[in-house]
């Protein structure tokens, strides 16, 4: 996901994400309702391979994503089910 963001991204440019976290159905967009593991972003591992295991972008602020163990919000298809938000801000490195 991150690769074409940065095609268009300048050189030193933010990037603002904001993504659902948690849920029994939360995953990358694109993918579909994909289960496997790789696919979803239940913990904040999840979030780091996803958001932040490329040598392109750089974290601005808190360095790790902090799970507080919250729920905010019902699952729509089965209420019972919670779920929460996340949000990150990565900069593109200056020699990409």
């Amino acid at each position: 996901m991150t690769a074409g963001i940065a095609r268009i991204l300048r050189p030193g440019g933010i990037l603002s994400l904001t993504f659902d976290y948690g849920g029994p159905g939360v995953h990358l967009m694109g993918k579909g309702p994909v289960q496997d593991p790789e696919h979803l972003l239940r913990s904040p591992a999840d979030v780091h391979r996803h958001f932040c295991s490329t040598d392109v972008f750089e974290v601005v602020g808190n360095q790790q994503f902090f799970d507080n163990g919250k729920t905010y919000l019902a699952w729509p298809d089965d209420p019972a089910q919670k779920y929460s938000f996340g949000a990150m801000f990565l900069r593109k490195r200056a020699d990409r």
